[in-house]
């Protein structure tokens, strides 16, 4: 992954962008490195969440928790 960034401060205008580059190829041709990176970071927040309570008593269950301890194996 390439991150780039560019600042303007000047008197007229205050702001930045941000790049990042998921491969050396271009992107729209070669998906998959992008969509491997994605589908880690998505499997990685699901298997870590922990079951919460929200507002009103609005309950998410973690997906850990629908497992049965020989499924966890």
């Amino acid at each position: 992954m390439t991150v780039g960034h560019c600042t303007v401060d000047t008197p007229e205008h205050k702001t930045g962008v941000t790049i990042l580059l998921p491969c050396p190829e271009n992107p729209f041709v070669h998906k998959l490195p992008a969509a491997e990176c994605a589908e880690e970071a998505v499997l990685n927040s699901l298997l870590t969440a922990h079951t919460t309570v929200g507002w009103q008593g609005n309950t998410v269950t973690a997906l850990t928790d629908l497992w049965t301890p020989e499924e966890r194996r």
